[in-house]
């Protein structure tokens, strides 16, 4: 696969980007750059700006050496995960075909063969569409209702301090579940963004704005 020509189209957001972009757009997604500003509150990923931001203003930045060690691990599982849905994706495309070229053969063949019976049949297609569709919609659920209650937790811990909370969540609704240390941040006022997909306004904070792609774009 030619990293520079594949692209990648983000679940959460729709933007589309290279792949080498993707830890970066993570990192957005999860408002975490590698620099921020100690005086203003100017943010980046790259070190020319970073530069560039510190030789016009004589700003302090706070280096990658700060960063929380809980949210790094979420960031590399979540950059590892879409790197690898776009690598499988790519290197699947023939495998794919043929499977499918297969399976109608097949299914060409057995109807060729069986002329008696009364003609039912359970379409299993359609049984398993219904039950990833349940699968799904008790995964989007399940993940709601621990956004609903790490934002209460938030709000709760409106301290300097920092509480983790153990969390357990699948990266997709056919994976078990596992365990992971999210830390807690301290609960302040946040500023309102524009949702890029349907144009309503919501809290910029992680959690709110993760809650509103699950209630409203599960598509």
């Amino acid at each position: 696969m030619d990293g520079k020509r594949a692209k990648f189209v983000c679940p959460h957001c729709d933007g589309v980007m290279g792949v080498d972009m993707i830890y970066f757009h993570v990192r957005g997604i999860f408002n975490s750059p590698l620099y921020k500003c100690r005086q203003c509150d100017f943010s980046t990923n790259g070190t020319f700006h970073r530069d560039h931001h510190k030789s016009l203003t004589g700003h302090q930045l706070d280096g990658n050496n700060n960063l929380d060690p809980f949210l790094e691990e979420a960031i590399n599982s979540a950059t590892t995960v879409l790197m690898n849905s776009v690598i499988h994706r790519s290197e699947n495309i023939s495998t794919v075909e043929n499977v499918a070229k297969s399976n109608e053969t097949r299914e060409i063949d057995s109807s060729k063969q069986s002329n008696g019976g009364n003609g039912n049949s359970i379409n299993t297609n359609s049984v398993q569409r219904i039950d990833d569709s349940e699968q799904r919609k008790k995964f989007f659920l399940d993940t709601i209702n621990s956004i609903d209650n790490m934002s209460f937790k938030c709000k709760k811990n409106n301290s300097s301090s920092r509480g983790v909370e153990v969390v357990e969540i699948s990266l997709d609704p056919e994976s078990a579940k596992q365990k992971y240390n999210v830390p807690i941040p301290s609960f302040g006022k946040s500023k309102m963004v524009l949702c890029q997909k349907c144009g309503e306004v919501v809290d910029e904070s992680y959690l709110t704005r993760r809650k509103h792609v699950f209630l409203r774009h599960q598509d």
